[in-house]
C-alpha cells in the first residue's frame, strides 16, 4: 500500500510540475504578445503608422492574432485618412494662395 501511494504521489508531483511548466511558458508567450501589441498601440497613439507589424502576430490563430489583424486594418485606415487630410491641406493652401493672388490683382486694378 505504501509503495502504491508513493508511486501515485510521485506521479501526481510529476504531472503537477509538467502543468506548471506548460502554464508558465504559455503565460510568458501571451505576455510577450500583449507587450508587442501595447508597443504597437503606443506608436499609433504617437502618430507613427508606417512601422511594420510583426507577421508572426498576424498569423496567430487565437484572439491575439485577431487583435493583431484588427490593429493592422486600423493602422492602414488611419494612415489612409492621414494621407487624405494632408492632401486636403495642400489643396487648401494652394487655393488660399490663388485667392490671395486674385485679391491682390483686384486691389491693384481698383487703385488704378
Amino acid at each position: 500500500p505504501n509503495r502504491i501511494r508513493n508511486a501515485i504521489l510521485l506521479f501526481d508531483g510529476v504531472v503537477l510540475v509538467v502543468i506548471v511548466v506548460i502554464a508558465y511558458f504559455t503565460a510568458s508567450g501571451m505576455r510577450r504578445s500583449i507587450t508587442k501589441m501595447v508597443e504597437v498601440t503606443e506608436r499609433m497613439g504617437k502618430g507613427d503608422f508606417l512601422f511594420p507589424l510583426d507577421p508572426k502576430m498576424e498569423k496567430r490563430k487565437d484572439e491575439l492574432g485577431e487583435m493583431a489583424r484588427s490593429l493592422q486594418v486600423m493602422r492602414n485606415r488611419l494612415n489612409s485618412i492621414l494621407s487624405q487630410v494632408q492632401q486636403a491641406a495642400v489643396s487648401l493652401t494652394q487655393s488660399t494662395q490663388e485667392i490671395r493672388g486674385n485679391a491682390n490683382e483686384i486691389s491693384a486694378s481698383n487703385q488704378q
